[in-house]
């Protein structure tokens, strides 16, 4: 045997490279705080944009709770305005009136 080939056996393997170390448990925190920062002021900048606070599915019940209120007080109102639910609320889609119309009373 060569003097080389008796040195590679007789060898250490090598030494693997050390991990990573894992980040420090603030950072983790930081980067989800950012990262909830930015959403919030992307959510904020979405509201001031498109003129409606809030999310558009919650938006929805508010619609229908603000036609009902109004339906309600417009029959709480005179004579006159009694028959004109449909004429006050024009923009108003044919469903939504349904529902407001057909809706048991909840004490309004």
């Amino acid at each position: 045997m060569t003097r080389v080939n008796a040195m590679k056996r007789t060898s250490p393997a090598p030494i693997p490279a050390p991990a990573p170390a894992p980040a420090p448990a603030h950072e983790d925190l930081r980067v989800k705080l950012d990262a909830q920062r930015s959403q919030r002021e992307l959510n904020a900048q979405n509201d001031s944009t498109c003129g409606v606070k809030g999310d558009t599915d919650a938006m929805h019940g508010d619609v229908i709770k603000t036609v009902r209120e109004e339906v309600h007080l417009a029959d709480l109102g005179s004579s006159d305005t009694k028959g004109d639910k449909d004429e006050i609320h024009d923009d108003v889609p044919e469903t939504v009136m349904d529902e407001v119309v057909q809706a048991p009373d909840s004490g309004m």
